[in-house]
């Protein structure tokens, strides 16, 4: 298995660096193809951008739209500046129209459509989907990127905290929960598995789901020549899953979770929160998920 295909939605608000270098790495790791893709008009519709000049006269309404255009325009400029930037200080160059290459590569995107639109129709047709911490879990998780990349593409997601990148080779650690989600956030992990130093599965016995042991997780992963190390946790009173799985992660020393995504219900998991929730809310590495 390789990843060959990497997409990262970029948003003007977005830190760019940490989700752009990891990216980048992965490329590099498998001589894969990193596609930006970038929202121009920040998400509004055309009925929203009339609302939003509010009540002018129709002689002001042309220099009000030239001037959103220019502002439009600027904003991608800057975008795309410090794209280019980020992309020439790790060693490539950032192009507009992909070509055939035996190396890495990275290429640029605009578009007009709604990111999350995007997201769940060309995330289709990549091998995995890598974005920035939500600022915010209150809102549905499909309104946001990482939420359409899960729901709308059936691709994994890398999901990276500010200021952290990914590390392919050293140490990971599965959170596993005997779900279907987590089955599959496993076999999208492989690649990433199969280069570290180390893999620890963490298992907190709640009895909750039934499914493969982490012991039968670990019989898998022998035959894909990875040879992990089980730790089954029993849960702490009335403590948080996702909790306790994140201080497991950080006592392993991994630069890398890997996970299932929303095991439940999404409705349950928005209206009583849940361990995905709690993992994107507070999660200070990286961490691969899969629904």
């Amino acid at each position: 298995m390789s990843i060959k295909r990497i997409l990262v939605p970029i948003a003007a608000v977005d830190d760019i660096e940490p989700v752009a270098v990891s990216a980048m790495t992965i490329a590099r790791m498998f001589n894969g193809h990193v596609r930006f893709f970038y929202q121009r008009n920040g998400g509004e519709a055309p009925g929203e951008l009339l609302h939003s000049f509010g009540a002018v006269p129709m002689s002001q309404f042309s220099t009000l739209l030239d001037s959103h255009r220019q502002e439009i325009e600027s904003k991608t400029h800057a975008v795309r500046s410090r794209l280019d930037s980020v992309v020439q200080g790790y060693g490539l160059v950032l192009i507009d129209e992909p070509a055939a290459s035996e190396g890495p590569m990275v290429s640029w995107r605009e578009t007009d459509e709604p990111i999350v639109d995007v997201v769940g129709h060309v995330g289709g047709v990549s091998d995995l989907i890598v974005v920035g911490q939500p600022t915010s879990t209150h809102e549905d998780p499909v309104k946001t990127p990482m939420g359409a990349a899960l729901f709308g593409s059936g691709r994994p997601v890398l999901m990276i905290p500010d200021e952290r990148t990914v590390a392919l080779d050293r140490r990971v650690v599965i959170g596993w929960n005997r779900s279907v989600q987590a089955g599959r956030g496993v076999t999208s992990a492989l690649p990433f598995l199969q280069q570290a130093a180390s893999v620890e599965i963490i298992s907190i016995v709640t009895g909750a789901k039934r499914g493969p042991s982490a012991h039968e997780l670990a019989d898998y992963l022998s035959w894909h020549g990875i040879e992990p190390v089980v730790k089954e946790v029993e849960p702490e009173g009335h403590r948080a899953v996702g909790d306790m799985l994140l201080d497991q992660a950080e006592a392993a020393g991994a630069d890398l979770l890997v996970m299932g995504a929303y095991s439940h219900s999404r409705l349950r998991d928005m209206l009583w929160g849940g361990v995905t929730k709690h993992i994107v809310a507070h999660a200070k590495l990286p961490v691969l998920m899969a629904h």
